[in-house]
């Protein structure tokens, strides 16, 4: 079956309970089908999307969204198209997560949250409500092929030969997320990705990954002869063309 891995990180500064701050931050969302899926053997892809201004609960918190949209995707594909979509009908997908407040939130106390109103079970207001309201819609909408496990994060050994695909795809979205959130603190620019629900765009994954290769080659270039300032305003010069004539 499936699996989803999403983690956070957040570059706000570090308080009792680690990063807590505000700051910029981003979160990271791999998908893996298995080598014998019947649509998208060994299919991967990893997404990323982020805030300016975030903590370390909401980033990892928004992942999770993020991750829960990405099934609610491509269950819509398939349903309108199952011959061309990437997922099966009989696709369980499990979300793995390194989040012990989204979890734990998820499993154990959002049902309490929607039966008074969005308050605690003390009727004091919760936390990040808005993306909380939306995991909930998602939920009633998917929730049935959904399973969230939580996998304790860099628990990974340099003497690990093998290692399980949760603790592999875990510690794929940490790296990831991280990556992120540094290219958003440095350019302020990070586009949130989609995933990729259709097996005729599935196919075209390794020249979408060579043509960035080659854009960051030609941003380093830039860099080199000009400095960052002209290397970022070329990707925003780049962002703004992209979204076609008339977009605003």
């Amino acid at each position: 079956m499936p699996i989803i891995a999403s983690d956070g990180s957040s570059l706000g500064t570090p308080g009792e309970e680690g990063r807590s701050g505000r700051g910029p931050g981003a979160y990271a969302v791999a998908i893996r089908f298995e080598s014998d899926h019947p649509n998208a053997a060994g299919f991967q892809q990893v997404m990323v999307g982020g805030r300016k201004d975030t903590s370390t609960g909401e980033i990892e918190l928004l992942g999770f969204r993020h991750a829960l949209e990405t099934v609610r995707d491509l269950k819509e594909a398939m349903d309108a198209d199952p011959m061309s979509s990437l997922m099966a009908h009989d696709d369980h997908f499990t979300i793995v997560l390194d989040s012990e407040y989204v979890v734990n939130s998820f499993t154990q106390h959002l049902d309490t949250w929607v039966a008074n109103h969005w308050r605690t079970s003390s009727f004091r207001a919760i936390k990040h409500q808005i993306a909380w309201q939306d995991v909930d819609d998602l939920r009633k909408q998917i929730g049935h092929i959904v399973t969230v496990v939580h996998q304790k994060g860099h628990t990974r050994k340099a003497a690990d030969l093998e290692v399980t695909i949760e603790v592999e795809m875990n510690e794929i979205v940490d790296e990831a997320a991280g990556v992120a959130s540094r290219r958003l603190r440095d350019t302020g620019v990070l586009p949130t990705q989609k995933p990729i629900v259709w097996l005729h765009n599935a196919h075209a994954v390794a020249d979408r990954a060579a043509d960035m290769r080659r854009l960051s080659v030609l941003a380093q270039r830039i860099m080199e002869t000009h400095g960052r300032e002209a290397a970022v305003e070329s990707f925003r010069i780049a962002t703004a063309n992209a979204k076609g004539p008339g977009a605003k």
